[in-house]
C-alpha cells in the first residue's frame, strides 16, 4: 500500500456481503472518503485479479469485511501469504512501507 496513494482504503469482502459493503462505502464515501470498491472501479473486460492487486497496492489503508459469509475465495487465497497473520491480505507490495488492515466484523449495518 502506497503513502502516495490514490485511495484512503480499499474495501475488500465476500461477494455474497456486497449490499451490506456498498452501504458501508457509501457512507464512509460521504465522510469523503475516497475508496477502492471493486464494483466502482473496475472496468468491463478488465481482468480482476491484477486490477485488484494494482487497488490494493494504491490504497493507504485495507479494510476487510468480514459479514455472514464468511471469507470470499479472494480472500481465502490471499490469505496464506499475509506477513502479519492476523490481517486478511498480502500487504507487502513494498516492505519498506508500513501497511495498516482494519478488519470489519459486519452482523448488520442498520444503525
Amino acid at each position: 500500500m502506497s503513502s502516495n496513494a490514490r485511495y484512503d482504503a480499499f474495501l475488500s469482502y465476500n461477494s455474497y456481503d456486497r449490499p451490506a459493503v456498498e452501504e458501508l462505502a457509501g457512507r464512509l464515501r460521504a465522510e469523503g472518503l475516497a475508496l477502492y470498491l471493486e464494483v466502482w472501479e473496475l472496468l468491463p473486460g478488465r481482468e480482476f485479479q491484477p486490477a485488484l492487486t494494482e487497488g490494493l497496492r494504491d490504497s493507504k489503508t485495507c479494510i476487510a469485511c468480514l459479514g455472514p459469509n464468511g471469507l470470499g475465495p479472494w480472500q481465502k487465497e490471499q490469505r496464506p501469504k499475509t506477513r502479519l497473520r492476523l490481517p486478511i491480505f498480502t500487504l507487502a507490495t513494498d516492505r519498506a512501507r508500513e501497511s495498516y488492515v482494519v478488519i470489519v466484523v459486519m452482523r448488520s449495518l442498520r444503525f
